[in-house]
């Protein structure tokens, strides 16, 4: 694992990119109550989205030194998955609790901090992570 030590911290540091962002929302409007109620579970859910792309990476770097396609193929899988796992938890939970309040909601579009991501793209980066996923799985147990 040290050989991947600054990759695997970017990978964790990367995954909470976005809750540094939603702070920075929350604090710049005013919004310091609604950030005490999201912060935890949305540390706990980047925190541990990270730390299974660390042990999963790994994982196939050690069993599979030197094949770089599966290496490549569980990356993308994992970050699909993940990216569709965060859209859908600030589409369904973070976005209506930072909006049920007109002047929140009023604040964050002055800041141009708000959007909805469509339904589609969801679906699309979840399913383009399970079946990226789904061939690297195929690939380590040999039939690919």
């Amino acid at each position: 694992m040290r050989r991947s030590f600054g990759h695997y911290v970017g990978g964790i540091v990367g995954m909470l990119g976005w809750v540094f962002g939603l702070t920075v929302v929350c604090l710049a409007t005013g919004n310091a109550g609604v950030l005490v109620e999201l912060l935890p579970v949305s540390l706990a859910v980047s925190l541990a989205m990270g730390f299974g792309f660390v042990v999963t990476l790994e994982a196939i770097r050690t069993a599979y030194p030197d094949d770089q396609r599966l290496f490549q193929l569980a990356l993308w899988g994992i970050l699909g998955m993940d990216i569709g796992v965060l859209l859908l938890v600030c589409k369904v939970w973070i976005l209506p609790v930072l909006v049920e309040r007109a002047a929140e909601r009023d604040a964050l579009e002055a800041l141009g901090a708000l959007t909805d991501v469509p339904w589609g793209i969801v679906i699309a980066c979840l399913t383009a992570g399970a079946v990226t996923s789904f061939l690297a799985a195929r690939r380590a147990l040999g039939h690919a």
